[in-house]
């Protein structure tokens, strides 16, 4: 691959993990901000008992807190990557297959609930990214 080529794979490979990183941040939001009162609205109105209500409140809080972090992750990572290093694309990569693992179980488990496929495609997003960010990449 010429260099005007690769300098362009690596501009949109870049410009992926940015975009994924950005949306894990603002998921994270999301979740906490818009997902938990809708969800604790529907737990209230089913009438769960306090425990179990405090112990899905414990798990969500945990998993808004995961996002968070994922995403300040990848866009730490993403500066090391901009910066010509490698290693941060294997980081990057791991994280985007745990949130496409993530989201492929989940919507196989609660079909047809198809915003997990949100994560199936963030998780797309940084795998691709990185793939293509690397580099020593010939793709």
């Amino acid at each position: 691959m010429d260099q005007p080529q690769a300098a362009g794979r690596r501009i949109v490979g870049l410009a992926l993990v940015l975009l994924g990183g950005v949306a894990f941040l603002a998921g994270a939001a999301a979740h906490a901000l818009a997902g938990w009162p809708s969800f604790a609205t529907t737990l209230t109105a089913r009438g769960i008992d306090r425990e179990t209500y405090a112990g899905l409140a414990v798990g969500w809080n945990f998993g808004t807190s995961a996002m968070a972090t994922y995403g300040l992750l990848v866009l730490g990572a993403w500066n090391g990557l901009r910066r010509g290093g490698d290693g941060p694309a294997q980081l990057i990569t791991a994280i985007g297959a745990s949130y496409f693992l993530f989201g492929a179980a989940a919507l196989g488990y609660r079909f047809p609930q198809l915003h997990f496929a949100a994560f199936m495609l963030q998780g797309t997003l940084l795998v691709a990214g990185a793939w293509l960010a690397r580099p020593d990449s010939t793709a």
